[in-house]
């Protein structure tokens, strides 16, 4: 009876062992998961801002584009309405006919 008593314990002891054992695993597997899934989400978040901002930059570059050519087109049309004058003035200061 007490042999029997004591491998009952035994048992107990063992299966309650083998419990925590396989608790911890269960653990670590879960927390595993979850830490996956998170850095997942997180990766998910990232692209996402990385295709926002590259969207911006994209829109903030072709409004710079258009302003740029506006601005160029504005000189060029400035040059030409003074190049004739401008040259004239260059020649005439060149042959010393103007001050």
């Amino acid at each position: 009876m007490i042999f029997a008593a004591d491998r009952a314990a035994r048992e107990r002891c063992e299966a309650a062992r083998r419990d925590t054992e396989s608790f911890d695993d269960r653990l670590e597997e879960m927390s595993r998961e979850a830490s996956e899934s998170a850095m997942a989400g997180v990766d998910q978040e990232i692209a996402a801002a990385r295709r926002s901002s590259e969207s911006a930059a994209k829109k903030r570059l072709q409004a710079l584009d258009r302003e740029r050519n506006t601005d160029i087109n504005a000189l060029r049309a400035r040059f030409d309405r003074g190049k004739a004058a401008g040259v004239e003035k260059l020649f005439r200061t060149a042959v010393w006919l103007d001050d």
